[in-house]
């Protein structure tokens, strides 16, 4: 009998696969589920050996939840079959709360500023008595805030797997479309944290010709990069300064990958983030490739 076991090509003789089903069934009719486990499925020790700690929302106190939750002890183990099918599942099964600690509180500015430190430290301490080895905080700014005010967390979209996969290739370039309707809010703010190439917003739009200064960058610097390139309405510089400004930058402080962040109504229906990625790989003549990302409902937190 020809299988598969851990993705590689197994052989077992045919007696032995005749007997491991038999015993199968027999474990099934004697309701004996633990022999069951060890005759079905070889790899349960690699299913158990991950474990994940989250902070829980209980149902009779939405108010509760997030950091409130961590220092109310209101944690528990997460078994595999409880979160499988989380991702194709709108909202947020552990709560969405925006009660944080934040910079300026735990710098001593806000009217509760010492609470919030006391909370910060406290959230700490949670930590440390709960044995978390870290914390992953789902959410929008509100979660990026906190991760900076504690500390134990880099900015998310520094670790993502498109910065990543951006950084792990010199000549690609991603295009990635954001929501927030005619704010530019998230584009912007997003693309300073992610260090992003440029960012185009319901206040400036992509055009030919911020498109072809785009192209034009990308082309002559072959491997050196931009970290901030954004258009920001009024405040722009002309598109001529701008390109003699990323180039002179971008020779003191190289970064492989580029990243260009489009909000969703930036450019209408002539400008989508499909026709800006295609301008962008046609012009480029093969001198670097480009990607497009459409971040889902994950931007809700």
């Amino acid at each position: 009998m020809i299988g598969i076991s851990h993705n590689e090509i197994t052989k077992v003789p045919p007696q032995e696969a005749v007997a491991l089903t038999m015993a199968g069934a027999d474990a099934i009719k004697k309701k004996d589920f633990g022999r069951l486990v060890d005759t079905a499925l070889k790899e349960k020790d690699d299913l158990k050996s991950t474990s994940v700690a989250a902070v829980h929302k209980l149902p009779s106190a939405p108010a509760k939840d997030n950091f409130p939750g961590l220092l109310e002890g209101k944690i528990r183990a997460l078994r595999w079959e409880e979160v499988h099918d989380w991702a194709t599942i709108g909202g947020s099964k552990l709560g969405a709360s925006q009660d944080h600690p934040s910079l300026a509180e735990l710098h001593g500015r806000g009217s509760n500023s010492r609470r919030r430190a006391m909370d910060a430290l406290a959230i700490k301490n949670a930590i440390k008595q709960q044995r978390l080895d870290g914390l992953m905080i789902v959410g929008g700014f509100e979660g990026f805030a906190a991760s900076a005010a504690l500390k134990t967390v880099d900015v998310a979209t520094r670790r993502t797997g498109l910065m990543q996969s951006a950084g792990s290739n010199p000549r690609r370039v991603f295009v990635v479309r954001v929501m927030y309707g005619e704010s530019g809010y998230l584009a912007t703010t997003s693309g300073l944290a992610a260090g992003a190439m440029t960012a185009f917003t319901p206040v400036h739009e992509p055009s030919l010709r911020t498109l072809y200064s785009d192209v034009t960058f990308l082309s002559s610097m072959q491997g050196r990069a931009l970290r901030d390139l954004a258009y920001f309405g009024a405040t722009a510089l002309p598109i001529d300064l701008h390109v003699r400004y990323i180039r002179e930058r971008s020779l003191t402080q190289p970064q492989a990958g580029r990243l260009i962040i489009r909000n969703e109504k930036a450019g209408g229906t002539a400008f989508t983030t499909q026709s800006v990625a295609s301008i962008l790989n046609r012009e480029g003549q093969g001198l670097f490739d480009v990607r497009v990302a459409v971040l889902g409902h994950l931007q809700h937190g």
